[in-house]
């Protein structure tokens, strides 16, 4: 049981994964062929080693035919986009869902964390030097904060906009927020496609 203790431990440690769901995994992991398991295993591999880290918007990519370049992704390499306007989102996974809604068309940052309260340094635990090196070297009117309307969120939320906003560089940005079609507890990437328009269409 010890082994299967230390495989759940680990399987709920994935997001989104309680105790109840990893042991569910692991007996199932436990169960299929050394086939299927040799078949996941390679598919993580594969992916880990094609995984490319955007120095522009935080966020990991994969190259394509028409997109080669290691450093920056295919949104960031997009010319036809509002570099005049940055939202700030805490996953990737909120970045792929509201790209998919196809209603926003300026830059993005991802976080890639949230901050609690608790956290003495919140700063620190976030990548601010690249979110400042993206804020300073366009010309950026309006930074959209789009977080999970959640006390992690909300916190998060309070940090940045003072960071912004104590910032000689970026004082002068507006700072707007999703409407709150978003429900309170409510994460973006499970949000449909017509609340998170309503959300960017009445910002504040």
């Amino acid at each position: 049981m010890e082994r299967l203790d230390a495989l759940q431990e680990q399987l709920s440690k994935l997001p989104g994964i309680g105790p109840r769901q990893a042991r569910r995994l692991a007996f199932y992991l436990l169960q299929v062929s050394n086939d299927q398991i040799d078949q996941l295993s390679t598919a993580i591999d594969r992916a880990r080693e094609t995984r490319y880290h955007c120095t522009t918007c935080n966020r990991l990519f994969f190259l394509s035919n028409s997109h080669r370049d290691v450093n920056r992704c295919q949104t960031c390499s997009d010319t036809s986009r509002d570099h005049t306007k940055l939202m700030l989102v805490a996953r990737q996974a909120d970045f792929e869902q509201i790209e998919r809604s196809g209603v926003w068309n300026g830059r993005y940052f991802i976080l890639g964390k949230l901050v609690r309260l608790s956290d003495k340094s919140p700063l620190e635990r976030l990548p601010i030097a690249l979110l400042s090196k993206q804020l300073e070297q366009f010309d950026m009117a309006e930074v959209v904060i789009a977080f999970p309307v959640n006390p992690e969120g909300e916190n998060t939320s309070y940090v940045i906009s003072d960071y912004v906003r104590n910032n000689p560089a970026t004082k002068d940005l507006t700072i707007t927020y999703l409407a709150r079609g978003l429900s309170v507890g409510s994460e973006i990437e499970y949000s449909d496609n017509e609340t998170i328009e309503q959300a960017i269409e009445n910002r504040r």
